[in-house]
């Protein structure tokens, strides 16, 4: 009788032990998803970390550029002498603190407004700003004695809080550039003989006087102002 009891133990014991190992072995659903996916790599599943937001259809764009600034109100000029219009205070400025590039603007302030590329400003004495003003008059206007003008110095000057002229100077190539003109601008194509003899010689009479004013300039900016004048820009 013991022999066929352990008979059927030696039966039954190994087929439960069979079952047992087969259940552990046995892939669980979401690990046989998991590697069903291409190149046996497991499916990412979406989590709150993971997920990709969705804007906001009310939210502003943040990424949309910024509506242009207006022009300021034009200055209405009705004075006889530059800048044709009173004045009653100014600053000293810099801008285009950077090598010469397309596009930027060549004054400091005219009828479009200021530059984008301010760095500093300082209010400048009665006296500083008449110097400026005393040498544009011995200029007689903008000088222009290179091809590639690159501002960047300029007085401004003031009615209250509204700037009224600007005087831009170029220490890299020599030209200053007003705002407004000191006179229209020539019209080339209409301009007589005579009227090119007499522009040509104004030209001559004004860089005489320049020579004697631009050393002027600078003594006002570097030694008056105190503003860096030499800034090591190759242009």
């Amino acid at each position: 009788m013991i022999r066929p009891l352990l008979a059927l133990l030696l039966v039954v014991v190994p087929l439960a032990c069979s079952g047992r190992q087969q259940a552990n072995n046995a892939p669980s659903a979401a690990g046989a998803q998991a590697s069903s996916a291409p190149g046996g790599a497991k499916s990412p599943q979406p989590s709150a970390a993971s997920a990709v937001a969705v804007p906001d259809a009310a939210a502003p764009d943040a990424a949309a550029p910024a509506e242009p600034s207006p022009p300021p109100p034009p200055v209405t000029r009705t004075g006889k002498v530059w800048p044709f219009h009173a004045w009653d205070r100014a600053e000293a400025v810099t801008f285009n603190q950077f090598r010469m590039r397309p596009g930027a603007p060549l004054y400091a302030y005219d009828e479009k407004g200021w530059s984008p590329h301010l760095v500093d400003r300082k209010p400048i004495t009665g006296a500083q700003a008449k110097t400026a003003v005393d040498l544009v008059d011995q200029t007689q206007g903008d000088v222009a004695v290179s091809k590639c003008p690159f501002p960047r110095h300029a007085v401004v000057l003031y009615e209250g809080e509204v700037p009224v002229a600007s005087i831009n100077v170029c220490f890299s190539c020599g030209d200053i550039l007003l705002w407004p003109r000191w006179s229209p601008a020539p019209d080339w194509e209409k301009m007589t003989k005579k009227q090119l003899a007499e522009h040509e010689l104004h030209q001559k009479k004004q860089l005489v006087m320049y020579d004697k004013a631009f050393p002027r300039w600078k003594e006002l900016f570097r030694d008056g102002i105190r503003f860096p004048i030499d800034e090591g820009y190759d242009h």
